[in-house]
């Protein structure tokens, strides 16, 4: 049984280890490694601020969605609500709370609920990875529509001739 929570500074640590599962299963492009020490900070602000909520699989945190209150690079007193980091360890992605809600969908409602308690919308970032419109379309049934898409050109690395001296 997963259980949603606010996320406390205990849950710094476990939510960085879940980063990395993230990572490796390639659903948190572009973005390649964790700056440990900034993370860590980051996380710690958004506990303070209230905007981190994990799902507890009984034995730690198996999901999160972790919040910030941002503006618009065009007007930044227009306020929103994003996400920075929303993720469910795929062994648990099945997993219901005791009201029969997937992990990810009761994620998704404790972020809406302080989206509609501030008065703001609410904006879940680019999910990236091999199965994107599967994804998408799971957030959609969400009650959360499409505005728009982010795209990404990634090149590829080229190694440089290094000049003689």
């Amino acid at each position: 049984m997963i259980s949603i929570r606010r996320g406390n500074f205990a849950d710094v640590g476990p939510i960085l280890g879940l980063s990395s599962v993230a990572l490796d299963e390639g659903v948190w492009a572009p973005v390649k490694t964790v700056d440990i020490g900034h993370s860590m900070r980051l996380l710690s602000t958004q506990v303070e601020n209230n905007l981190v909520f994990v799902a507890d699989g009984g034995g730690g945190v198996v999901g999160m969605i972790v919040l910030r209150v941002d503006g618009w690079a065009w007007n930044p007193s227009e306020r929103h609500l994003e996400s920075i980091h929303f993720y469910v360890h795929p062994a648990f992605r099945s997993a219901k709370t005791s009201d029969g809600k997937l992990a990810a969908v009761a994620l998704i409602d404790a972020a809406k609920g302080v989206a509609q308690r501030a008065g703001l919308d609410l904006i879940l970032t680019v999910l990236f990875g091999d199965d994107v419109e599967r994804r998408d379309a799971f957030i959609r049934r969400q009650g959360i529509k499409s505005a728009g898409e982010t795209l990404v050109f990634q090149p590829k690395a080229i190694a440089l001739p290094i000049a003689a001296e």
